[in-house]
C-alpha cells in the first residue's frame, strides 16, 4: 500500500480508559505503518502511576512509539503517548505538555486533547473513542465535529467497558461506530478520498441554480423528518457539512447523496445533528448566551 499524500497532516487522537490496552494493541496491529497519518494516544493514568504504554504498544507496530516528554513536532507515521500527571495539547504542528488539574473530578485529559486537536487541525482531525468508563472524550468529540473533523467510536458491544463509547454515541454526532479491526481500513479510505463532486460555487447562474435546487431537495428531506427548516442557514456552512457526510459514506457525487438521504432516515437525522452543532455551541458558551 502506498503512503497517502496530504497537503496537511491528518492527526488521529485516540482516547481510551479501562480495558483500552487490548483495543489499542489490536488497532495498531491492523494499521499499516505507512498510512501517512500521525497518532496520539491519551489514556487515564493516576498521577503517581508509571506508564508502560509505549512498551506495550510498540510490539504491535513498526511505527515509532514514544511517550511525550517535551515539546515535540508531530510527524507522519508516528505514535505519541501521553505521560502520567500531564495534559497534552496540539499547538500548530507540535505537541505540548501542561500540568493536570489538581482536583480529580476536574481531570478530563481526553477532552482536553480533543479540544486542542480540533482547534489546531480542524477538518484534518480525527477523534477515536475506545473502551473506557465514564464520559471523558464526549465534549472533545463535539468540538472536533464543530471544526469539520471525523468522529469514530468503538462498537460498544465489543468494548471491555462501554461507558465512554456509549456516552459519545448518545450525542448523535458520531460518524462511524466500528469494531477495532475495521477502523484502520476505514480511516485510510477516508483520508484517501478526493473531495466529493459538487456544482461549482461561483457566480455562474446555471451552477448557482443547480446548487440551490440540490439544497432545496436536501432541506425538504430534513424538514419532512424533523420539522426544521435550514433554508436560511449560511450556504457555505451547509455545504461543508454535506461534503463531510459524503466523505464519511464515500459518495463522490452530491446527487448520489440526495438519493442516499431519501433512502436512509438515519442519515437525515445525522445530517440534522451535524447542521445543528454550531447552533448548540452558542448555548454552551455562557458568555455568548448571557
Amino acid at each position: 500500500m502506498s503512503e497517502i499524500s496530504h497537503e496537511l497532516l491528518i492527526v488521529v487522537g485516540i482516547g481510551a480508559s479501562a480495558g483500552g490496552l487490548q483495543a489499542l494493541q489490536q488497532f495498531f496491529e491492523a494499521m499499516p505503518a505507512n498510512s501517512g497519518m500521525a497518532f496520539v494516544v491519551v489514556t487515564h493514568l493516576a498521577p503517581e502511576q508509571e506508564s508502560y504504554l509505549t512498551e506495550l504498544i510498540q510490539p504491535y507496530t513498526v511505527m515509532p512509539v514514544q511517550q511525550v516528554q517535551e515539546v515535540i513536532q508531530i510527524e507522519r507515521n508516528h505514535v505519541y503517548v501521553l505521560p502520567p500527571n500531564r495534559n497534552l495539547s496540539t499547538i500548530d504542528s507540535h505537541l505540548r505538555l501542561s500540568p493536570i488539574e489538581e482536583a480529580r473530578r476536574n481531570r478530563a485529559p481526553i477532552d482536553h486533547f480533543f479540544r486542542t486537536l480540533a482547534g489546531t487541525h480542524g477538518e484534518h482531525a480525527i477523534g477515536i473513542i475506545l473502551s473506557g468508563t465514564g464520559s471523558d472524550g464526549t465534549i472533545g468529540l463535539q468540538r472536533i465535529k464543530e471544526e469539520g473533523g471525523l468522529v469514530v467510536v468503538q462498537e460498544p458491544t465489543e468494548a471491555a467497558y462501554d461507558g465512554m463509547p456509549e456516552s459519545a454515541i448518545a450525542t448523535g454526532l458520531v460518524d462511524l461506530i466500528l469494531p477495532i479491526q475495521a477502523m484502520p481500513a476505514r480511516l485510510i479510505e477516508y483520508a484517501s478520498d478526493a473531495l466529493p463532486i459538487i456544482p461549482a460555487l461561483d457566480d455562474d447562474e446555471r451552477a448557482a441554480a443547480d446548487e440551490q435546487a440540490i439544497l432545496r431537495q436536501i432541506f425538504t428531506q430534513i424538514r419532512a423528518q424533523t420539522g426544521q427548516d435550514f433554508s436560511r442557514y449560511k450556504r457555505s456552512t451547509i455545504m461543508r457539512r454535506i461534503i463531510r457526510r459524503m466523505q464519511v459514506h464515500q459518495l463522490a457525487d452530491i446527487q448520489a447523496y440526495v438519493r442516499f438521504l431519501r433512502e436512509n432516515e438515519k442519515e437525515v437525522a445525522a445530517l440534522y445533528q451535524n447542521l445543528l452543532i454550531t447552533v448548540t455551541n452558542f448555548f454552551r458558551d455562557p458568555a455568548v448566551f448571557a
